[in-house]
């Protein structure tokens, strides 16, 4: 893995060179104190994360991530700051990541273990650069993006451009069923095993499956090319819900075509999709009546 780290104060850039060592030793370390240089080294090496400290001189850290973005657009972006509150601009960045001030090996490997993006993991460079620039060309619209649609209405289904997406787990799918009925909000990992094992208080086991479900989740979304959709924080998950087609949301948007692909069956398979399912035959029945 090969990290790129940039703080225009040398002691702190010191300090987080000997934290990302510490954390995650076998990786490929490129350091640097100001925004020219960070770009540079991107563009000679497709780092796959960058901990970048917010406030830099000159163009601040959010900028130097959109134009590492534009180089990379899956680079996970790591902020690094003193202050308790990230700005606006920070979170409408869809960072990996947030670390405090000192910087700890216990804090850089808590992020490193919940990436956004996957690491490009030793591929080849010109062809991770080159599968970059096809991204943004995606984003252009001169491309078709892989669709991921969803099916809320009747049994809950997956489908990557009208084919069902597989997943390792069962319990991955029932995970991203849950995403979708909360419409974009980000849950708690303690939430999400509150609703996925209501009568199980085996919490110790459900951490361990919540990680792998978790992981199960990005990976299977990733490689199908839709890894944008899951929105990470730490301790938390959710789901981007304008880059999915799904009916729900479409129901929830007010689009005529929903109300008539609604049947009374809402996720039948889950039983914590009730008081939705509630919902929406109230609507539906008194939309009825009038």
């Amino acid at each position: 893995m090969k990290i790129l780290a940039v703080d225009d104060e040398r002691p702190a850039l010191s300090e987080l060179e000997d934290a990302i060592a510490a954390a995650a030793p076998e990786s490929d370390i490129y350091s640097c104190m100001d925004v020219e240089s960070a770009i540079a080294i991107m563009e000679k090496q497709i780092c796959d994360v960058a901990f970048l400290d917010i406030h830099l001189p000159e163009l601040s850290g959010v900028d130097a991530a959109r134009k590492l973005k534009e180089i990379y657009p899956k680079v996970n972006i790591i902020f690094v700051t003193a202050y308790g509150e990230y700005t606006g601009d920070a979170m409408s960045m869809h960072a990996s990541g947030y670390i405090m001030k000192p910087v700890t090996e216990n804090s850089v490997r808590m992020e490193m273990e919940d990436l956004r993006f996957l690491p490009v993991s030793g591929q080849n460079q010109n062809a991770a650069i080159a599968t970059a620039t096809e991204e943004r060309d995606y984003s252009d619209g001169s491309e078709d993006l892989p669709k991921l649609s969803i099916r809320a209405f009747g049994d809950f289904e997956v489908f990557i451009d009208h084919k069902p997406l597989p997943f390792q787990y069962n319990k991955t799918k029932e995970l991203l069923a849950y995403l979708v009925d909360r419409r974009g909000a980000v849950c708690s990992n303690a939430q999400i095993m509150g609703a996925l094992w209501e009568d199980d208080e085996d919490e110790r086991g459900h951490i361990s499956y919540m990680k792998k479900l978790r992981t199960d989740l990005i990976v299977s979304l990733t490689k199908a090319g839709c890894g944008d959709v899951i929105l990470r924080r730490r301790g938390a998950i959710g789901v981007a819900k304008e880059k999915i087609d799904c009916d729900y949301f479409d129901w929830c948007d007010g689009k005529q075509d929903s109300f008539d692909r609604y049947h009374g069956e809402y996720m039948s398979q889950y039983s914590w999709g009730e008081y939705t399912h509630g919902m929406l035959d109230e609507v539906f029945y008194s939309r009825m009546s009038k």
